[in-house]
Order: structure tokens, then C-alpha cells, then sequence
């Protein structure tokens, strides 16, 4: 009887090769949509964060109601109060700030990738584990020394933090093909960091301090982007010394800060750990 249906059926849609057609392509749409729908679904809804206890994460964010702007980065020095803050509240608190940057391939040319700069504890917290060498430790995360008072002439030069990168297990395997002894340094960026600039003026007036972006690079990353300065020099090895503040400034700020004269050699004020404006 079935296979009688399946014969009669199979003359039906031959006899009709429109409808057949349009009812293949209706049930292919829907098959289709079905799938697609319920892929999201899975991944968005039913199937579990791939994290340590995705349950009970939480993400913090900062707003500036008055400015109306959602979302604004936390100062180093709010993250820390906020982290003292809420230990009753919180197991651990971990920082993290995602970005687009440039690195250089092996043959000089660049590429962009996505980067994170994160905590020394962010990938502990969210339950990651290391393929290959090791995570992040607290000493990783210690701030580089204040600069010494002019004149004053330091007993030993402090060390300096090196700057440490993990690599995604995609990235490691495209760019050393997966050779966990592979070695290549490429000048890395951090993100920007809202700061606040200031000239002479702003030491005897803090109203005068203006806000600003900024980014920590090392030496070769515009030879890497492959971008020509105004004036002036870009940075060196020479400039990671103890003590060495260099910094390069676009045409925008130089404007604002030198009129009408060169900002080659001139002094800038960085405040970095300022109240966040109202």
C-alpha cells in the first residue's frame, strides 16, 4: 500500500513539475529557517556559557548618566574601589577591555587582530586554561615605579614590568603553526585610556587639565602601521629607560596645547588617576 501512495505521489509531481518545484523549494525554505533559528537559539539561549559557572558571572559596566554615555571604561582607580568595594558581594573581580589593533607579520606586512587587555586574574576567573606555558600572576600586574623628583638620582635602576601577551589557540596555531617554541617579537599596543593633558598653567589651575585619549606602544609599532610623523622622531628602545616620559602627540592636541609654535621638545602634563567627570 505505501509503496502504491509513493508511485501514485511520484506520477502526481511528474505530471506537475511547477508544483513539485515550489513545494521542494517551500520545504527546503523551511528546513532551512528551522535550522537556522534553532542554531541561535542553542547558542544563545540553551547551551551553557563556555565558562567557569556561567551562572553566577556578572558584568559591571560604568555610565555617565549625565553625558548620556553608556558604557564608559573604568579608570584603574575606580576598578580598584570598585573591587574593594564589593568583596562581601562578589567571589573575585577581573577587568577587561577589548580592542582592534595592528600586528606585524613575519614578512614586514601589517595585520589587524582583536586583543583583550585584562587582569592578571581574568582568565582564572572565568575557569580558561593554558595549551601551552602559562597564565598571568599577580606579579605580572605590578605598576611600573613612579618617576623620581628631577634632579634626584636613583640608587638602582628599578626593573621594569614586561609587557606579557596570551595567545588565542586559533592565532598560535596561524601564526607559529602550532611550535610552542617558537620566539617573534612584534611591537604590541595597548588600548587607548582616557587621561587628562595639561600645560604649565594646569599645575597652579587643575581646571585647566583637558581630557584626552591615549595609547602605550612600543618602539617600532608606526614603523609596523607604516605611519609618517609631522616632526619629530618616533620612539626607540632607548626611550624604555627608567625615568625616559616621551610622548607623541597628534596635530589636534599639538593645536591646542603649542599655538602657533612647534610642539618638538616641549613639556605636557598626564594626569592618569583623575575623578571621572560628572
Amino acid at each position: 500500500m505505501l509503496l502504491q501512495d509513493l508511485a501514485f505521489a511520484g506520477r502526481t509531481l511528474r505530471k506537475s513539475p511547477i508544483f513539485a518545484l515550489t513545494a521542494a523549494l517551500t520545504i527546503a525554505l523551511g528546513v532551512g529557517a528551522s535550522t537556522a533559528i534553532f542554531s541561535v537559539t542553542n547558542a544563545v539561549l540553551l547551551r551553557p556559557l563556555p565558562y567557569k559557572d556561567p551562572d553566577r558571572l556578572v558584568i559591571a559596566c560604568s555610565d555617565l548618566r549625565n553625558r548620556n554615555v553608556r558604557d564608559f571604561p573604568f579608570s584603574n582607580a575606580n576598578f580598584i574601589d570598585l573591587r574593594e568595594g564589593t568583596k562581601n558581594a562578589f567571589q573575585d573581580l577581573a577587568g577587561v577591555f577589548t580592542d582592534r589593533n595592528v600586528l606585524q607579520r613575519e614578512d614586514g606586512t601589517p595585520e589587524q587582530i582583536r586583543l583583550a587587555v585584562v587582569t592578571t586574574n581574568f582568565f582564572r576567573l572565568v575557569g580558561a586554561k593554558m595549551a601551552f606555558g602559562r597564565d598571568f600572576t599577580d606579579a605580572d600586574g605590578i605598576p611600573q615605579p613612579p618617576p623620581l623628583p628631577a634632579g634626584a638620582q636613583p640608587a638602582a635602576p628599578p626593573p621594569r614590568v614586561p609587557t606579557l601577551a596570551i595567545l588565542s589557540y586559533e592565532y598560535f596555531q596561524r601564526r607559529y603553526g602550532g611550535n610552542p617554541t617558537a620566539s617573534y617579537p612584534f611591537p604590541l599596543a595597548g588600548g587607548f585610556h582616557p587621561i587628562r593633558w595639561g600645560t604649565g598653567e594646569a599645575l597652579a589651575d587643575a581646571s585647566k587639565f583637558q581630557a584626552a585619549d591615549d595609547q602605550i606602544v612600543l618602539p617600532g609599532y608606526f614603523e609596523v602601521m607604516r605611519t609618517s610623523l609631522l616632526a619629530g622622531r618616533t620612539f626607540t628602545d632607548a626611550d624604555n629607560a627608567p625615568g625616559r616620559n616621551v610622548v607623541l602627540i597628534d596635530q589636534l592636541l599639538a593645536d591646542k596645547a603649542f599655538p602657533h609654535q612647534s610642539a618638538v621638545g616641549n613639556r605636557i602634563l598626564i594626569r592618569t588617576r583623575t575623578p571621572e567627570p560628572e
